[in-house]
């Protein structure tokens, strides 16, 4: 997996910079993608997770909305902290 995300990309992201929102969905992808997984079944009966696209494409507009609407970097979980590069 790439390196973490930084507070400018996130910031960035916040102010709805395309390439910090593009970097951000990347970063993602394999969780999401994994998070996407549905079973489906062949004529034969055998078993195949697949990713579901419809299931992809909502988890990562749903990530990208809550960082551009949501993201609150003054409100943080107790014990976190923001860290400059």
């Amino acid at each position: 997996m790439p390196n973490p995300i930084t507070i400018k990309t996130i910031l960035a992201a916040k102010a709805g910079e395309s390439a910090a929102l593009e970097a951000i969905a990347r970063y993602y992808a394999p969780y999401i993608a994994n998070l996407s997984k549905r079973p489906f079944y062949d004529e034969y009966g055998s078993r195949y997770d697949l990713i579901d696209d419809d299931i992809r494409h909502h988890i990562e507009s749903r990530l990208l909305f809550q960082i551009v609407y949501s993201f609150d970097p003054k409100k943080l979980p107790d014990g976190e902290i923001l860290q400059e590069d």
